[in-house]
């Protein structure tokens, strides 16, 4: 039957074998050395040989006390790392979790992310943060924030970036608009409109429209930049004017303003960006999370 000498003996035993000093080995353990030396007895004892042949001249380590120090300080590595994985866990199950959202994405990506983190870590607390990408990456590189929710593209060589969803455009007008009677618009529908947009400083993923239309010839001096979606509609209610917004705009339909599908213009996306070399638990469990609950979005985009 096992003896089971304990990882408190065991890192006794190394002691001596590393010192090869009953003394010595006590002051490195700290412990008197009258116990040390008892309690390394016992365990030979309940082992059945002798671990160290002791001599006048000091302390030699036996032939099966070599196997039995070889494997104790293997055990002993595994209990540290034990601990250390053990606490690293508790740290991933506790504290705040700092997560930017930018005001222009779909607010419900958030919520998801929220409400699934917060079911496997409910000791975590969430603490929201709304900015716009280029102050989030400037938050998050001074790390405080841990992660955010961002328009993309975003580059910095310092982040990681998970893609979580595409969106389609689409295109806001009046109910009163005689293109309101169409089920889908493309761009030609657009020609001599002035059409308001969410400014790239607000929107990042607005760049990506401007360069395409720029690639397709439509003039972006009919292109009137507005900070707010808010400012969007406003212009579209009280100007009769046209806007090219992200799908998730439908929340602003009303009897007064219409959203219709615009094709020919590239998907957006939305992502997770965190620092490269943040090593926080609670990183890692959000990284991972966020992989797992937009997974059929993420599918589709390379479907």
């Amino acid at each position: 039957m096992y003896p089971g000498v304990e990882l408190r003996v065991m890192r006794y035993i190394v002691a001596v074998a590393r010192e090869l000093h009953f003394g010595r080995a006590a002051d490195r353990v700290h412990i008197a050395q009258p116990s040390l030396s008892k309690q390394i007895r016992v365990a030979e004892e309940e082992l059945g040989f002798n671990l160290f042949h002791r001599h006048r001249s000091g302390v030699e380590v036996s032939s099966p006390g070599t196997v039995f120090i070889e494997n104790a300080e293997q055990a002993l590595r595994y209990a540290e790392r034990a601990v250390a994985l053990s606490r690293a866990a508790a740290a991933a199950e506790q504290g705040k979790l700092l997560l930017g959202v930018s005001p222009v994405i779909r607010q419900e990506l958030f919520f998801r992310t929220r409400s699934a983190y917060h079911k496997q870590y409910p000791d975590v607390e969430i603490c929201l943060s709304g900015q716009f990408s280029g102050q989030q990456t400037e938050m998050i590189m001074r790390n405080e924030l841990h992660a955010g929710l961002i328009e993309l593209p975003i580059r910095h060589r310092g982040l990681s970036v998970i893609n979580l969803i595409q969106e389609p455009l689409a295109v806001a007008l009046a109910s009163t608009d005689p293109l309101a009677r169409e089920g889908v618009l493309g761009l030609k529908a657009l020609e001599g409109r002035v059409t308001a947009m969410i400014s790239p400083d607000t929107d990042l993923s607005n760049k990506v429209v401007e360069e395409f239309l720029t690639h397709v010839r439509f003039p972006l001096s009919r292109v009137l930049r507005l900070p707010t979606m808010d400012q969007v509609m406003d212009y579209i209610l009280h100007e009769n004017g046209v806007g090219i917004v992200r799908d998730h705009a439908k929340r602003w339909q009303t009897d007064a303003i219409a959203l219709r599908p615009l094709v020919g213009l590239p998907a957006i996306y939305t992502g997770l960006a965190y620092r490269r070399d943040n090593r926080s638990p609670l990183v890692r469990n959000l990284a991972r999370l966020v992989r797992q609950i937009f997974a059929l979005e993420r599918q589709r985009m390379v479907g």
